[in-house]
């Protein structure tokens, strides 16, 4: 049971780990602060980009709109906990994949904050009418609204598969011996076996 909590993170790791994660939560938390106050009209951008104030009472894309706020909130915290619990307890010893989990953590409590504070009643003024759950503003009119918080959550897993696929490290079986270290030792003993002869 004591191993389940025995933290793998070093000191100095706790430190950059923290000041990342606050730092991209914070930064979530102050664009969407800014969207509110200063987005109630569309700002556009460019023809297929605007910035546009949208409230998502459901997660990705709209799933679970329908569902009570509480279900969406627990979903963002149990996926926060659970990243938070491997990168501290379980921690991977690639620094790129560590840092990939920073970041993806962030995206889910930047947007689990904002469910959690529909949970507890915030409503927030798009137009005329008061609305409750993430809040979205950017908007490619090709696609649908997101946040920076689910730009850290898409780009990261994005990025997590290729480098998992095309960079992700062999883990090495003690049990196995490569040719190259087979023929390499075979070689020695040769060469010692003709020193004493």
């Amino acid at each position: 049971m004591k191993d389940l909590f025995k933290l793998k993170a070093s000191k100095k790791e706790l430190i950059i780990f923290s000041a990342l994660f606050v730092g991209l939560v914070l930064l979530d938390q102050l664009t969407k602060i800014i969207a509110i106050k200063y987005l109630q009209k569309p700002v556009i951008i460019t023809s297929w980009l605007q910035l546009k104030l949208q409230i998502n009472p459901g997660v990705a894309f709209s799933f679970l709109r329908d569902a009570p706020q509480w279900i969406s909130a627990l979903i963002s915290l149990v996926a926060t906990v659970a990243i938070i619990y491997y990168l501290l307890f379980k921690k991977n010893d690639d620094k790129i994949f560590n840092y990939s989990l920073v970041v993806l953590a962030a995206g889910a409590l930047g947007n689990g904050i904002d469910r959690w504070l529909a949970v507890f009643g915030r409503e927030i003024k798009v137009g005329k009418v008061m609305e409750s759950g993430v809040v979205d503003f950017i908007w490619p009119t090709f696609f649908a609204n997101f946040n920076v918080a689910d730009i850290y959550v898409t780009c990261t897993c994005l990025f997590m598969i290729v480098y998992v696929i095309f960079f992700g490290k062999e883990e090495k079986d003690p049990h196995r011996v490569k040719k190259a270290d087979l023929k390499a030792s075979t070689n020695t003993e040769v060469k010692e076996e003709v020193k004493d002869e």
